[in-house]
């Protein structure tokens, strides 16, 4: 197994399997000095906190450039939420989403 730095403009590390991309976490846009998260891993390698150690490294470095680590998930999503409490993320606030259909 093996973690690599993503070389991107934003922070990103994917965590590779048998020469396959396997988990990712990275900064999906970025306004200022926050970086908000986006993490995901191949369903048949879920479960084997590959997620945690990929999103762990990137709240690392956020941290320690002095930037926000912000990872927005719905209350429905218990693997994300976990994720984020693991890796020392706190929440911050809720919000409610209201959707419309729209008929054609």
């Amino acid at each position: 197994m093996e973690v690599l730095k993503i070389k991107t403009t934003n922070i990103g590390y994917g965590v590779v399997y048998q020469h396959q991309l396997v988990s990712l976490c990275f900064s999906g846009f970025v306004a200022g000095n926050v970086h908000g998260l986006d993490m995901e891993t191949i369903e048949n390698h879920q479960g084997n906190k590959l997620g945690q150690l990929a999103a762990s490294c990137v709240v690392k470095e956020c941290v320690n450039k002095g930037m926000v680590p912000y990872w927005d998930c719905e209350e429905a999503n218990q693997a994300s939420n976990a994720i984020a409490r693991k890796v020392g993320l706190e929440k911050f606030f809720s919000y409610n989403v209201y959707l419309f259909p729209i008929d054609s």
